[in-house]
């Protein structure tokens, strides 16, 4: 429902969910379903790319700068390769994102309704 009434976030669920619905053949929520869309969706971009005669890197972020730069012709950079996006960090940063997100909008909320609720307490009051 965030998503609703936040900017930010109403361009993103529905991008997030479009792409989930995907990966899991329609039911978004059922997470379970995932390793075979990831599977399949795989094998639309290998497919894509052989039609094409294209290469595919198959990377891992753990195995840093160097297939990633033999891949694409460059120089490997001398900085250390950035490693943000393993393991649960998505998951996390999902969450941290909502709750970012959720305090600013309850902070907007507080920031309307401080008028009214100062109003009808006055009312109430002095009525």
């Amino acid at each position: 429902m965030l998503w609703r009434y936040d900017s930010y976030i109403g361009l993103y669920i529905p991008l997030l969910r479009s792409s989930l619905s995907v990966w899991t053949g329609g039911n978004w929520q059922d997470t379970s379903r995932l390793p075979t869309g990831f599977e399949a969706h795989y094998d639309q971009v290998h497919a894509a790319a052989r039609a094409r005669g294209r290469k595919v890197l198959e990377f891992k972020v753990q195995d840093g700068w160097d297939p990633l730069c033999q891949f694409l012709g460059k120089e490997v950079p001398s900085e250390p390769f950035p490693h943000v996006n393993e393991g649960d960090f998505i998951a996390r940063f999902h969450v941290i994102i909502f709750w970012v997100r959720l305090v600013g909008l309850a902070k907007k909320g507080l920031i309307w309704a401080s008028p009214v609720v100062a109003v009808g307490a006055a009312w109430w009051y002095f009525g």
